[in-house]
């Protein structure tokens, strides 16, 4: 059942990160994503390797699950490395014709890499460990102070709730387009931009028609129910720090001030 598991679908559990408070998660999750972005040796980002590796461990998903959630990434992530690698100045190392690689685009391409692959999967446990609905809950709790300058929190946090929830909805729909694609022997594997378009299009076609439909049914479903915004609702479930959480968000903020020290 497993097998299909994508990026963004809740998978329950009893481990530790599932029993924490949802803003301690998100809060955690976004001061060790900046230290990712702002470590600038790759003694740092060996360390924050580490502690991603302990999240994982502490969460109690297979990396297996995680790595499968964002294959579909790879080839991106590999052409962002080539192109680090290609057109980064710097003291060649090989060289042949206008093909040449440097040391300094080895390094950055490689910490490049690292950090997309770092910071997928903390983003890969949070999805995993915690329901869209208490993902929504938690960012529009932690963003109430903007709703003094008429910022509309609860519907970004709504917007965000349906594109969460609906990232493995439609990874699934485009797996069954390219398989019924398959069993009607359509042609596929074509070189150029010809045959990438004759692929490429009778999969695309479909899976917006399919994003349409659900995008109007749930629409529909909305506007049955009376839904006006956020104005005047409340939420049934009540959040509540407890000493694991504050330990935990004091980790990160820790973590984030190692990363930026010089």
């Amino acid at each position: 059942m497993r097998e299909g598991i994508s990026f963004g679908r809740y998978l329950p559990g009893n481990s530790f990160i599932h029993f924490l408070d949802p803003r301690a998660k998100l809060i955690a999750s976004l001061f060790i994503g900046a230290s990712v972005f702002l470590a600038e040796s790759w003694f740092k980002l060996i360390a924050l390797s580490v502690i991603s590796i302990v999240i994982v461990y502490l969460s109690e998903i297979q990396p297996k699950i995680i790595l499968r959630a964002w294959s579909a990434l790879w080839l991106f992530m590999i052409f962002l490395l080539i192109f680090q690698l290609l057109f980064t100045p710097g003291s060649i190392i090989i060289k042949w014709g206008w093909f040449k690689v440097t040391r300094e685009g080895i390094s950055l391409g490689g910490m490049l890499l690292l950090r997309m692959t770092l910071v997928m999967t903390l983003a890969s446990v949070l999805t995993f460990t915690t329901s869209p609905v208490s993902i929504a809950g938690a960012m529009e709790m932690l963003l109430q102070p903007l709703k003094k300058i008429k910022f509309p929190v609860h519907e970004l946090s709504l917007m965000m709730t349906v594109a969460i929830r609906f990232l493995p909805t439609i990874y699934g729909e485009a797996v069954r387009i390219i398989n019924a694609q398959k069993s009607r022997g359509a042609a596929g594997g074509q070189s150029g931009i010809a045959g990438i378009y004759k692929t490429v299009i009778p999969i695309i076609v479909p899976l917006f028609a399919g994003v349409f439909r659900r995008a109007e049914e749930l629409a529909l479903a909305m506007e049955a129910r009376c839904y006006h915004g956020g104005e005047g609702r409340s939420s049934y479930i009540q959040y509540k720090y407890n000493k694991k959480d504050y330990i935990v968000i004091s980790v990160g903020l820790l973590i984030l001030f190692l990363a930026v020290w010089k």
